[in-house]
Parts: structure tokens; C-alpha cells; sequence
């Protein structure tokens, strides 16, 4: 997407998810390997269990 030096503006959607410890490096994975930039904004929180 763009070109050096040029402003680009695209549409983006924001996506929240609850995934179990043993599948988050699954699903980070295939965000990674599906998404068009080169890298892809991404944060993982662990959730407290009270």
C-alpha cells in the first residue's frame, strides 16, 4: 500500500478477541500471515481471572 513519501489514508477496522493461552500464538500467527501491511499493529493482554 502507498508509496514513499506520499500520504496514505485507507480504511482500517479494529478487531477485539478472547483466546485461550494455548491457541494465541496460533491466532497472532495468522494475523501476521494474512494482514497487507508488512507489519501489522497488534497488542495481546492477558486477562486477570478474579
Amino acid at each position: 500500500l502507498g508509496q514513499t513519501g506520499v500520504v496514505e489514508q485507507v480504511a482500517e477496522w479494529k478487531v477485539e478477541l478472547v483466546v485461550e493461552d494455548a491457541l494465541i500464538e496460533a491466532v497472532v500467527m495468522a494475523l501476521k500471515h494474512s494482514h497487507p501491511y508488512e507489519t501489522p499493529a497488534y497488542e495481546v493482554w492477558r486477562l486477570a481471572d478474579f
